[in-house]
């Protein structure tokens, strides 16, 4: 991929007033989001990363481009923006460090959205250039993922689509020079053809640059992946699956240790990534509709459990849409709960 010429413009930093205007302050008590460490506004990214002793960077993608481009539901593009205000009030504590934290800003893509949004997927023309614009995001998700993880860092990118995880998978890979090894919780294997850049297809387009390595799909829904999708899983030896009705047959009880199962068989000394679907969730507003998958805290149950095998090098959680909540109450804690889970790979990765 190109490095493109405006990542600086598209890195929105996070700076003091923007994170003052989140916080309640409480005597006696500090919150995560006071004690977080913060870009300088003014450095090239690569100085201000490898300056720094902080060791996991945040990262929020505004984008639903992607989702769009795949017939999804929109939303996405709002993920960050509504989840960083629970994940700043959650309590600084010997659990929840700030100070080896540091939250970089956000990509945006208010222009690229604002210019898609005329656009029908429903047209093949449209759609077409929907796909175009995707390629496009790609660039921008590469060299900034990529300057992470050269400067040493541990990323967690939180918002956007699914289409999101290729251009991160080959930031690492690049940056390791090595195949990376990727654990997904998803209905979905995300693996359809190349027809253009979109959320289905992420790990299709690593697969064949070669940058993903071992694949896995925990949670897979039998219902919700094509026959192409099944055959290519099928006749792969490097990628795998966990079904959900699996999971349902042997007991809900035992997916921690089916989990533990499909771990297992990860190569040793590979860069590992961690991806996290949110419609893996039932009935949680994302892109995509589920209503047999896990609750929130099976899926915090399992995310904490991987990281007793494995050592992500990044860790992305998409497709949540608070927005497509049925209501207010519902929009909010579908943020707190993406906050929450977000907390939860922190505490892990540091």
């Amino acid at each position: 991929m190109e490095t493109p010429t405006k990542e600086i413009e598209r890195l929105q930093r996070l700076g003091q007033n923007y994170r003052e205007s989140l916080i309640s302050i409480r005597e006696g008590e500090y919150r995560f989001g006071q004690t977080v460490l913060l870009p300088d506004g003014e450095k090239p990214l690569d100085e201000v990363l490898k300056e720094s002793a902080c060791e996991v960077i945040i990262l929020g993608i505004n984008e639903d481009i992607g989702v769009r481009a795949n017939l999804g539901r929109a939303g996405t593009a709002n993920a960050w923006e509504q989840s960083i205000p629970h994940l700043f009030a959650l309590q600084d504590n010997r659990y929840l460090p700030g100070e080896k934290v540091m939250v970089l800003g956000h990509l945006n893509f208010n222009d690229l959205d604002g210019v898609s949004r005329h656009l029908n997927p429903s047209f093949p023309d449209d759609l077409k250039q929907l796909r175009q614009i995707v390629e496009l995001i790609d660039r921008y998700v590469y060299h900034t993922a990529k300057t992470i993880f050269d400067a040493g860092k541990k990323l967690v990118a939180v918002g956007g689509g699914h289409n999101n995880a290729y251009p991160i998978i080959k930031a690492l890979a690049d940056s390791k020079k090595q195949a990376v090894s990727v654990l997904n919780f998803d209905p979905h294997a995300d693996l359809r053809d190349t027809e253009g850049r979109h959320s289905g297809n992420g790990f299709t387009y690593a697969l064949n640059d070669g940058v993903l390595g071992h694949y896995h799909i925990f949670g897979m829904s039998e219902s919700a992946n094509n026959a192409a999708i099944l055959k290519r899983i099928e006749s792969s030896d490097n990628i795998s699956a966990t079904c959900m009705e699996r999971i349902l047959d042997e007991g809900l009880h035992k997916m921690n240790d089916l989990l533990s199962e499909s771990l297992s068989s990860f190569p040793q000394g590979h860069p590992v990534g961690m991806e996290i679907d949110m419609d893996v969730l039932t009935h949680f507003p994302a892109s995509a509709l589920n209503s047999s998958g896990f609750t929130g805290n099976q899926l915090r149950s399992l995310v904490r459990a991987a990281f007793d095998q494995i050592s992500p090098d990044y860790v992305h959680l998409c497709e949540a849409a608070p927005d497509l909540a049925n209501s207010k109450v519902g929009k909010s804690q579908a943020a707190n709960f993406l906050a929450r889970l977000t907390a939860d790979v922190i505490k892990k990765l540091i």
